[in-house]
């Protein structure tokens, strides 16, 4: 294997473990990576320097450098989409980021708003998991993909493959797909519409990585 201590550029880059540029974490967001960030150790971002906390495979590629990507053990934590994006919705709402269903927002208002905006940029948080995946051939090659909902066991196999020990506090909820139905309930949907929405629908559920 390289000696990744060669690699030139020192910025400490938060998918890095600190002092160590061997192990890539691809952090989505809303997947349980702010606690492995923590468990083991990885640098924080840090806007100062220019650094930010989620970045993409490719971004990443554009950092390191494809050599030092196709060298390095990826890999990243992947959920059922429709729960990560209400887990991000009430996120939001928690840090008074957008308006409270006080103030009339609703989870389908605020993900129609969201998907609007999928295409203005290329690495826009709400994207589908498999785009925060894929390189520049369009193929996923990470050698870790584990799932949100079976947090704990996969957790374990990472702990395996990368011989260190990793304790992940995270509380994993049930899936709330179930949102969708009331999206499509709560606008009463003309048919023309509802056969876009569902068209929508089966757009955010691509995310979902196996």
């Amino acid at each position: 294997m390289k000696l990744f201590s060669m690699f030139k550029n020192k910025t400490n880059y938060p998918f890095y473990i600190k002092n160590r540029e061997d192990i890539i974490h691809v952090h989505i967001t809303k997947t349980a990576g702010t606690s492995l960030v923590h468990s083991m150790n990885f640098n924080r971002s840090n806007k100062s320097r220019g650094t930010k906390k989620h970045y993409f495979s490719k971004e990443i590629i554009d950092i390191v450098g494809q050599e030092h990507w196709d060298d390095a053990y990826k890999f990243t934590f992947v959920r059922n989409p429709w729960d990560r994006l209400f887990s991000l919705y009430r996120f939001k709402l928690r840090k008074g980021k957008i308006p409270s269903e006080k103030q009339g927002n609703t989870f389908g208002l605020w993900l129609k708003k969201s998907i609007s905006l999928l295409d203005k940029n290329p690495y826009q948080k709400l994207k589908p998991q498999t785009q925060w995946l894929k390189n520049y051939d369009n193929k996923i090659e990470l050698n870790f993909i584990g799932r949100f909902e079976n947090l704990e066991k996969d957790v374990q196999k990472l702990e395996k493959e990368l011989n260190m020990k990793i304790m992940v506090h995270c509380k994993v909820s049930g899936s709330r797909i179930y949102y969708c139905y009331i999206l499509y309930k709560k606008f009463n949907l003309s048919h023309e519409k509802r056969s876009e929405c569902f068209e929508l629908q089966k757009r955010v559920l691509s995310c979902f990585t196996s």
